[in-house]
Protein backbone atom coordinates (compact mmCIF):
# COMPACT_ATOMS: atom_id res chain seq x y z
CA UNK A 1 0.00 0.00 0.00
CA UNK A 2 1.06 3.20 -0.22
CA UNK A 3 1.60 5.89 2.18
CA UNK A 4 -0.36 8.93 0.58
CA UNK A 5 -0.64 11.37 3.41
CA UNK A 6 1.80 12.38 5.99
CA UNK A 7 0.67 11.73 9.85
CA UNK A 8 -1.02 14.99 11.05
CA UNK A 9 -2.52 14.18 13.96
CA UNK A 10 -1.10 17.24 15.69
CA UNK A 11 -2.79 19.44 13.46
CA UNK A 12 -6.49 20.67 14.75
CA UNK A 13 -9.72 20.39 12.46
CA UNK A 14 -13.01 21.86 12.79
CA UNK A 15 -15.89 23.31 11.17
CA UNK A 16 -14.01 25.47 9.37
CA UNK A 17 -12.70 22.90 7.44
CA UNK A 18 -15.98 21.10 6.06
CA UNK A 19 -18.11 23.23 3.56
CA UNK A 20 -22.03 22.58 3.37
CA UNK A 21 -21.72 21.00 0.69
CA UNK A 22 -19.55 18.31 1.88
CA UNK A 23 -21.85 17.91 4.34
CA UNK A 24 -24.46 17.43 2.50
CA UNK A 25 -22.71 15.10 0.75
CA UNK A 26 -22.01 12.90 3.45
CA UNK A 27 -25.54 12.72 4.23
CA UNK A 28 -26.43 11.09 0.95
CA UNK A 29 -24.33 8.13 1.77
CA UNK A 30 -26.11 4.96 1.99
CA UNK A 31 -25.48 2.59 5.47
CA UNK A 32 -22.64 0.43 4.68
CA UNK A 33 -22.12 -3.02 6.73
CA UNK A 34 -18.21 -2.55 6.35
CA UNK A 35 -17.30 0.27 8.51
CA UNK A 36 -14.12 0.60 6.41
CA UNK A 37 -16.03 1.20 3.35
CA UNK A 38 -17.78 3.79 5.29
CA UNK A 39 -14.32 5.25 6.55
CA UNK A 40 -13.18 5.67 2.97
CA UNK A 41 -16.35 7.31 1.17
CA UNK A 42 -16.66 10.20 4.10
CA UNK A 43 -12.43 10.84 3.82
CA UNK A 44 -12.38 10.73 0.28
CA UNK A 45 -15.47 13.52 0.42
CA UNK A 46 -13.67 15.63 3.24
CA UNK A 47 -10.69 15.52 1.77
CA UNK A 48 -11.82 16.32 -2.11
CA UNK A 49 -9.87 12.64 -3.03
CA UNK A 50 -11.34 9.75 -5.38
CA UNK A 51 -12.31 7.00 -3.20
CA UNK A 52 -9.20 4.53 -4.99
CA UNK A 53 -6.91 7.35 -3.70
CA UNK A 54 -8.29 6.46 0.12
CA UNK A 55 -7.95 3.46 -0.72
CA UNK A 56 -4.23 3.20 -1.42
CA UNK A 57 -3.65 4.70 2.37
CA UNK A 58 -2.22 2.47 5.04
CA UNK A 59 -5.00 1.28 7.12
CA UNK A 60 -3.16 3.17 10.22
CA UNK A 61 -2.76 6.29 8.44
CA UNK A 62 -6.73 5.49 7.19
CA UNK A 63 -7.81 5.01 11.24
CA UNK A 64 -5.42 8.30 12.21
CA UNK A 65 -7.11 10.57 9.66
CA UNK A 66 -10.82 9.79 10.20
CA UNK A 67 -10.26 10.43 13.70
CA UNK A 68 -9.29 13.47 13.25
CA UNK A 69 -12.75 14.44 12.48
CA UNK A 70 -14.15 12.82 15.67
CA UNK A 71 -15.75 16.34 15.95
CA UNK A 72 -18.77 15.71 13.64
CA UNK A 73 -20.11 13.68 16.10
CA UNK A 74 -20.20 16.99 18.41
CA UNK A 75 -22.94 19.61 17.97
CA UNK A 76 -21.48 22.77 17.33
CA UNK A 77 -22.96 25.67 19.78
CA UNK A 78 -25.96 27.72 18.34
CA UNK A 79 -25.11 31.10 17.94
CA UNK A 80 -26.44 33.91 15.70
CA UNK A 81 -24.33 35.00 12.73
CA UNK A 82 -26.19 38.01 11.55
CA UNK A 83 -23.68 38.54 8.98
CA UNK A 84 -21.31 36.03 6.05
CA UNK A 85 -18.92 37.35 3.95
CA UNK A 86 -18.12 36.02 0.25
CA UNK A 87 -15.68 37.36 -2.05
CA UNK A 88 -15.75 40.77 -0.12
CA UNK A 89 -19.54 40.84 -0.30
CA UNK A 90 -21.42 40.78 2.94
CA UNK A 91 -24.91 38.93 3.26
CA UNK A 92 -27.25 40.09 6.27
CA UNK A 93 -29.81 38.14 7.98
CA UNK A 94 -33.22 39.65 7.39
CA UNK A 95 -35.77 40.56 10.35
CA UNK A 96 -38.46 37.56 10.68
CA UNK A 97 -41.31 39.14 11.28
CA UNK A 98 -40.45 41.20 7.64
CA UNK A 99 -40.65 38.30 5.29
CA UNK A 100 -42.95 38.64 2.20
CA UNK A 101 -45.27 35.87 1.64
CA UNK A 102 -42.95 34.94 -1.67
CA UNK A 103 -40.22 34.38 0.96
CA UNK A 104 -42.58 32.24 3.37
CA UNK A 105 -43.40 30.22 0.37
CA UNK A 106 -40.17 29.68 -1.01
CA UNK A 107 -38.82 27.96 2.36
CA UNK A 108 -42.17 26.28 2.95
CA UNK A 109 -41.22 24.75 -0.32
CA UNK A 110 -37.58 24.20 -0.26
CA UNK A 111 -39.05 21.91 3.05
CA UNK A 112 -42.02 20.33 1.96
CA UNK A 113 -40.19 17.36 1.02
CA UNK A 114 -39.15 16.95 4.39
CA UNK A 115 -35.53 16.42 3.66
CA UNK A 116 -34.48 19.83 5.20
CA UNK A 117 -30.44 19.33 5.15
CA UNK A 118 -30.60 18.66 0.98
CA UNK A 119 -31.99 22.39 0.55
CA UNK A 120 -30.75 24.43 3.58
CA UNK A 121 -28.52 26.32 1.16
CA UNK A 122 -31.64 27.50 -0.89
CA UNK A 123 -32.88 28.30 3.51
CA UNK A 124 -29.67 30.46 3.78
CA UNK A 125 -30.01 32.01 0.42
CA UNK A 126 -33.67 33.59 1.59
CA UNK A 127 -32.82 34.61 4.72
CA UNK A 128 -29.46 35.80 4.22
CA UNK A 129 -30.07 38.77 1.93
CA UNK A 130 -26.84 41.33 0.01
CA UNK A 131 -26.27 44.03 2.32
CA UNK A 132 -26.87 47.46 0.71
CA UNK A 133 -26.23 49.93 3.62
CA UNK A 134 -23.77 48.69 6.65
CA UNK A 135 -22.74 51.18 9.69
CA UNK A 136 -19.15 50.18 10.78
CA UNK A 137 -19.79 52.05 14.34
CA UNK A 138 -23.54 50.77 15.05
CA UNK A 139 -22.96 47.22 12.74
CA UNK A 140 -26.40 47.74 11.74
CA UNK A 141 -27.23 46.94 8.04
CA UNK A 142 -30.32 47.07 5.64
CA UNK A 143 -30.32 44.48 3.29
CA UNK A 144 -31.37 44.06 -0.61
CA UNK A 145 -34.67 43.13 -1.56
CA UNK A 146 -35.89 39.47 -1.66
CA UNK A 147 -35.19 37.86 -5.34
CA UNK A 148 -34.67 33.90 -5.68
CA UNK A 149 -31.38 33.47 -6.98
CA UNK A 150 -29.72 30.11 -7.81
CA UNK A 151 -26.09 31.77 -7.78
CA UNK A 152 -26.73 32.64 -3.50
CA UNK A 153 -27.83 29.53 -3.33
CA UNK A 154 -24.36 28.12 -5.12
CA UNK A 155 -22.55 30.51 -2.84
CA UNK A 156 -23.80 29.32 0.39
CA UNK A 157 -22.99 25.42 -0.16
CA UNK A 158 -19.07 26.55 -0.48
CA UNK A 159 -19.21 28.09 3.06
CA UNK A 160 -17.56 26.69 5.86
CA UNK A 161 -19.94 25.22 8.35
CA UNK A 162 -18.36 26.83 11.62
CA UNK A 163 -20.15 29.90 9.79
CA UNK A 164 -23.12 28.32 8.63
CA UNK A 165 -23.74 25.19 11.38
CA UNK A 166 -24.91 27.36 14.55
CA UNK A 167 -27.02 29.87 12.11
CA UNK A 168 -28.67 26.47 10.73
CA UNK A 169 -29.52 24.66 14.01
CA UNK A 170 -31.11 28.34 15.34
CA UNK A 171 -32.50 29.01 12.16
CA UNK A 172 -34.24 26.10 11.05
CA UNK A 173 -36.30 26.18 14.49
CA UNK A 174 -37.43 29.75 14.13
CA UNK A 175 -38.15 29.42 10.25
CA UNK A 176 -40.13 26.67 11.01
CA UNK A 177 -42.03 27.71 13.92
CA UNK A 178 -43.12 31.15 11.88
CA UNK A 179 -44.13 29.37 8.89
CA UNK A 180 -46.54 27.07 11.13
CA UNK A 181 -47.44 30.62 12.71
CA UNK A 182 -48.13 31.79 9.20
CA UNK A 183 -50.29 28.80 8.04
CA UNK A 184 -52.35 28.87 11.39
CA UNK A 185 -52.87 32.55 10.76
CA UNK A 186 -53.89 32.24 7.43
CA UNK A 187 -56.58 29.20 8.34
CA UNK A 188 -57.90 30.97 11.49
CA UNK A 189 -58.73 33.95 9.02
CA UNK A 190 -59.95 31.65 6.26
CA UNK A 191 -62.19 29.81 9.05
CA UNK A 192 -63.76 33.27 9.88
CA UNK A 193 -64.65 34.33 6.75
CA UNK A 194 -66.51 31.09 6.81
CA UNK A 195 -68.63 31.30 10.34
CA UNK A 196 -69.31 34.85 8.77
CA UNK A 197 -70.75 33.96 5.71
CA UNK A 198 -72.65 30.98 6.89
CA UNK A 199 -73.76 33.46 9.80
CA UNK A 200 -75.48 36.33 7.19
CA UNK A 201 -77.22 32.85 5.53
CA UNK A 202 -78.89 32.06 8.57
CA UNK A 203 -79.91 35.51 9.28
CA UNK A 204 -81.63 35.59 5.87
Amino acid sequence: MMRLFKKNKDIGLGWKDIRLSQLQEIHTLPEYDDKIDLMVNVLSILLDKDPSDIEDMLVTDLLVEYNRWEFLKEQPKEELIPIVKHNGKKYGIIELDKMTLGQYGDIEEYLSDGNIFDNIHKVLSVIYLPVKKYNRLTHKYEVEEYSPSTEREDMFKELTMDILYPTILFFCRIVSHYIVGLQHSLVGKKEKELMEMISQQEEV
